[in-house]
């Protein structure tokens, strides 16, 4: 059994060389974002990696410092681990490679997350106690057809993509055309939630992928004057909705500005051979913190969409209790 230090860059490129598509949870801009997300918190990078013979296990990690307290996570988010013919050796090891870390650092508290494809049944028994939350997250599969990708939609979405109002204009922003539109969206964020959102320099960042087509923007336009913007970050693999903004006054006579919106950067991401889009949580089935009514309406509207289903157990722990959950 080998334990190696590492850092999560070198991590991505292994498992690139593995598997071929980049995780992209691990691509360095989203992680640079989060770095400035947190800024009130600074990170030390502990990735490390176990071989036995030639299974593996690799682990992106990061102590999070905040005030007097350190916190296992990854850069503020819940970090998960990657393996290559995963055995129980290699998690004991792993086990106790994290229990050495708690101790030596002194470690408030741990973030850790399961991602797996959704069996209803094995969610019915699980023990809450050692949870943080367990939602559902929906991928939208892009190698289907566009007609198959809109049958999956519910109802109500089928029939809101079909309704078209001339006077609206969907724009694609990418590297190619990009000029100073996300400085734009950060103005309208700021405008539609009445404050400062987020750091300055998270935007920047945002304007970075752009250019570096890690990023594309969904604009929209009402007789030539911007209402709606829909930012979502990508690889050549995946890609993930990150944030919109909308002037709450048009929702009501174009209630579909979203929708369409999603429906363009599909069709879009299609046409680069892009795998799949991921909205975000879809469903909530078990938080230790109450949800508002906002953000169960965001989810429904997310899951309207369909696709595949995985499920996502946020641990507050890290041992052998959830070696089963694999």
């Amino acid at each position: 059994m080998i334990l190696k230090k590492t850092n999560y860059f070198e991590i991505q490129n292994k498992l690139i060389n593995i598997s071929k598509d980049p995780d992209i949870n691990l691509e360095p801009l989203l992680i640079n974002y989060f770095e400035n997300y947190y800024s009130e918190s600074t990170f030390e990078d502990v990735s490390f990696e176990i071989s036995n013979n030639n299974n593996f296990i690799f682990c992106p990690l990061t102590i999070e410092r905040k005030g007097k307290e350190n916190y296992l996570n990854f850069y503020g988010n819940y970090f998960c681990i990657f393996f290559i013919r995963f055995d129980n050796k290699l998690f004991n090891y792993l086990e106790k490679a994290i229990e050495d870390i708690k101790n030596k650092k002194k470690i408030k508290s741990i973030k850790f997350l399961i991602k797996k494809e959704f069996i209803f049944n094995e969610v019915q028994n699980i023990d809450h106690s050692f949870l943080d939350k367990i939602s559902i997250n929906k991928s939208i599969d892009l190698s289907l057809d566009l007609k198959e990708i809109i049958k999956n939609f519910s109802k109500g979405h089928r029939s809101a993509i079909k309704k078209n109002y001339t006077e609206l204009e969907y724009q694609i922003i990418d590297k190619k055309n990009y000029n100073n539109e996300i400085n734009e969206m950060m103005k309208l964020h700021e405008e539609v939630s009445g404050r400062k959102t987020r750091a300055y320099n998270t935007w920047i960042i945002n304007e970075q992928m752009i250019k570096e087509n890690k990023g594309v923007i969904i604009k929209v336009l009402k007789n030539g004057e911007a209402i709606s913007y829909s930012f979502f970050f990508k690889n050549n693999f995946e890609a993930i909705y990150f944030s919109s903004c909308t002037k709450r006054e048009f929702f009501k006579n174009y209630n579909n500005i979203t929708h369409k919106s999603i429906l363009h950067v599909i069709e879009y991401l299609k046409r680069f051979n892009c795998k799949r889009l991921t909205l975000g949580n879809s469903k909530t089935i078990y938080d230790k913190h109450q949800k508002n009514n906002k953000e169960i309406n965001i989810e429904k509207f997310k899951s309207s969409f369909g696709g595949k289903k995985y499920i996502n157990l946020h641990f507050n722990i890290f041992n052998n209790k959830i070696i089963n959950f694999f």
